[in-house]
């Protein structure tokens, strides 16, 4: 085995510097020094995605359970959920949104969103992520769940789920 050369110090390059193999350490390459047109293929990227939720306009929100995505990339990370109406609740009346996966009972959030007569026509509140990982067919769903005794509950309940996936 031949032992390799080695250049010491700083040195410049007035020109192309080629290899026919070249061990890059690790950190060396960052997003500033990837150029703009660069054209990197979809399976070295991450992706975020924002997928939307809705019931219609102006009328009076209902119980749901809807898938909304299904995961694609080999592994995921939730990074945020936001539901809203608009049209809010009035006296006892709530609406409360969730988010899960596969079809489990249990919510992907630390506490379901619970939208009432306290929040703003239009106006998101965001749930706080309780497990962030998805992996690849992972579907997640949107949950609303309606209730009141003696008031009105609110009209078209939105929601957003924000979520990168590692290319498959």
């Amino acid at each position: 085995m031949t032992i390799p050369s080695r250049l010491e110090g700083d040195h410049y390059v007035n020109g192309n510097l080629a290899a026919k193999t070249m061990t890059i350490p690790a950190s060396a390459v960052s997003n500033t020094h990837i150029a703009a047109n660069a054209g990197l293929s979809a399976s070295k990227q991450e992706h975020r995605f924002s997928q939307t939720y809705s019931q219609a306009a102006g009328v009076t929100a209902a119980d749901e359970d809807k898938a909304v995505h299904i995961v694609y990339g080999a592994t995921g990370e939730i990074i945020g959920f936001e539901a809203g109406s608009g049209g809010v609740c009035v006296g006892d009346g709530t609406i409360t949104v969730d988010l899960r996966k596969n079809g489990v009972t249990n919510s992907l959030l630390s506490a379901a969103i619970v939208l009432d007569s306290s929040n703003t026509a239009y106006v998101a509140e965001a749930g706080t992520i309780g497990t962030a990982d998805v992996v690849d067919g992972d579907v997640l769903q949107v949950v609303v769940a309606t209730a009141k005794t003696s008031g009105t509950v609110g009209t078209g309940v939105f929601a957003r789920i924000i979520f990168n996936e590692d290319a498959a």
